[in-house]
């Protein structure tokens, strides 16, 4: 490598690049031949005597799918495939966790959207990636209960515990709420509770008094975080 010399390097496609120790990269897998042709001060010019050839192996083919791509809460289990065989695999799901099998299946750990990356090698050390984007939806629906008793010391507060035996208050149970609002009304129609917290259920109180046993009229409306609504409407025994 001579400093004070021009270094004319044909690539072997149609293209040329100077210096002394230039780089280059190819935009398509082949075999190039590669000469120089040096020109020194004098202008001189003398041609690489050898031919030099430099083979750019093709890029791994990386194919990611998944089924389901979009699913609900319920069924958050997603099974991946990476389509070519002979392949080092490298996934990564988009929540922290990763796989480096060829067709591993996932489970994800809550409502959301995940980005996912499969980056594959192959023999030849080339590598590729590929990306898709898996739905975790939340799953609608309201648990209700049919009958309750309320605890005939006095009215509470209408808080409630979701693991507790007691079933002294009436609650809809449900996920990923945004906006909720719960009424209660008598065989007259009379609005007799009203909540528009989900934590917070009737105690079978109203005015301060325990209700009498019947059955009660409910309507729920709720409202997701994701945008959706639903409104559900059916009744509860209280039971004294």
């Amino acid at each position: 490598y001579a400093s004070d010399s021009l270094y004319t390097w044909s690539m072997g496609n149609g293209d040329t690049v100077t210096g002394g120790m230039p780089t280059y990269t190819f935009n398509s897998s082949g075999t190039y031949t590669i000469t120089v042709v040096l020109t020194n001060t004098s202008n001189c010019t003398t041609t690489s005597s050898g031919q030099n050839e430099v083979v750019v192996n093709p890029l791994p083919t990386a194919t990611c799918t998944a089924d389901p791509a979009q699913t609900d809460i319920r069924t958050p289990v997603i099974y991946f495939s990476g389509g070519v065989d002979d392949l080092s695999y490298a996934w990564g799901f988009g929540d922290g966790d990763s796989s480096y099998a060829q067709n591993p299946a996932h489970t994800y750990p809550g409502v959301g959207s995940y980005d996912v990356t499969l980056n594959v090698v192959d023999s030849n050390n080339c590598q590729n990636s590929c990306d898709l984007t898996i739905i975790i939806d939340p799953y609608y629906d309201i648990v209700i209960p049919n009958a309750f008793t309320p605890n005939p010391n006095g009215p509470g507060t209408g808080a409630y515990d979701i693991e507790a035996l007691d079933n002294d208050v009436f609650f809809g149970l449900t996920d990923y709420v945004e906006e909720y609002h719960m009424m209660i009304f008598n065989r007259w129609g009379e609005l007799i509770f009203e909540t528009f917290d989900i934590l917070i259920g009737w105690d079978g109180y109203y005015r301060g008094k325990l209700s009498q046993q019947d059955v009660y009229a409910w309507k729920i409306n709720v409202r997701y975080i994701d945008g959706k609504e639903i409104e559900r409407l059916g009744d509860v025994t209280l039971i004294r």
